[in-house]
């Protein structure tokens, strides 16, 4: 899914800072900002991406801008987007109305049934991101935005902790792509907390690292709104008419068409990943 590409993009920013409190303070407010944001039960959210790839012959930019909501009781979210790039500006559709995952791919509605609790979790990034403080460093100050006061938090991650949180939002191993000791040295993640409610509600990201032959750098925002305020999440028509059943198409593309000179139990296989 596009969504979950972006989620993986957005989980490849954290940063690299050093311990300004002391480590008792540290872990209070750890812990604070834990509580804090992981019993919000919905809000909404909206980000902005932009990234750039260089290769050796050519470059790409790329920019993306979503927003959506969560309610976190009802299992139930909405994101959309558009992403550009080069040329195209591709749409990012998904909904959940808890039962099922609606995704639009290339003007093709797909829907996937919610079986598990981590099939929701996995869309909740602002969930993930803060989980992931808890094996994390942290360096703080504070400081005023738009005359609210903040713990403004740079992050240094446990890489071991970072990619298996990152690795659970991945089509593909990160370590086979992606030089993780590079990696490190080139993100940062800047946390604004809100010093009276200890929430997480902006997060500017930046990173830069080599995939391949070419070199990806972004700047991403991302911030939350509406805290345990009553959301609407409609799933479009469209989407309820028109959507297949991922299991099902699933199981025609693992069939596949048979050649000539081809045997019958060949298989092509495809994952939730994928789509």
């Amino acid at each position: 899914m596009k969504i979950r590409i972006l989620c993986s993009i957005l989980l490849i920013l954290l940063a690299l800072a050093c311990t300004t409190m002391p480590e008792t303070k540290i872990d209070d407010l750890k812990e604070k900002i834990m509580k804090a944001n992981l019993e919000i039960d919905s809000f909404k959210f909206k980000s902005t991406a932009t990234m750039k790839i260089e290769g050796k012959e050519e470059s790409m930019d790329m920019d993306m801008e979503m927003d959506g909501a969560f309610d976190r009781t009802a299992k139930q979210f909405m994101v959309t987007g558009i992403m550009k790039m080069a040329d195209m500006t591709l749409p990012i559709k998904t909904f959940s109305d808890g039962d099922w995952v609606y995704t639009e791919t290339m003007g093709q509605w797909i829907k996937m049934q919610i079986l598990s609790p981590e099939m929701f979790d996995q869309q909740d990034q602002a969930k993930y991101l803060i989980e992931f403080l808890e094996n994390s460093e942290i360096t703080t100050e504070e400081v005023t935005v738009d005359g609210t006061s903040y713990y403004k938090i740079d992050v240094v991650p446990d890489k071991d902790a970072f990619l298996d949180l990152a690795q659970k939002n991945s089509p593909a191993p990160l370590d086979d792509i992606l030089d993780l000791e590079e990696l490190f040295k080139n993100m940062e993640i800047v946390y604004y907390v809100n010093k009276e409610t200890y929430v997480a509600d902006k997060v500017d990201m930046k990173y830069q690292f080599k995939i391949t032959d070419a070199i990806m750098t972004a700047d991403t925002h991302y911030e939350m709104y509406d805290l345990n305020q009553p959301q609407t999440i409609v799933i479009p028509e469209e989407a309820k008419e028109k959507a297949i059943d991922f299991s099902e198409l699933q199981a025609k593309m693992a069939q596949g068409p048979v050649s000539e000179g081809e045997s019958p139990d060949s298989k092509v296989e495809i994952t939730e990943e994928s789509v």
